[in-house]
């Protein structure tokens, strides 16, 4: 059985970095790793992602 049903290993990755990023900031462990991933995704003309939030 496969991990993933997505043919694109760099938007699997970005998923993957993603969530660490996230996890290690809601709880505490991670430094900016958050904040880096948001500003990337933010920043590029063609991200592979977009981040959506609710909080303001």
């Amino acid at each position: 059985m496969a991990e993933t049903t997505d043919e694109n290993p760099a938007r699997v990755a970005l998923v993957r970095e993603v969530t660490l990023a996230y996890l290690r900031h809601v709880l505490g462990v991670g430094g900016a790793e958050w904040e880096v991933v948001r500003r990337t995704l933010a920043a590029g003309p063609h991200p592979l992602g977009r981040l959506v939030s609710k909080a303001g």
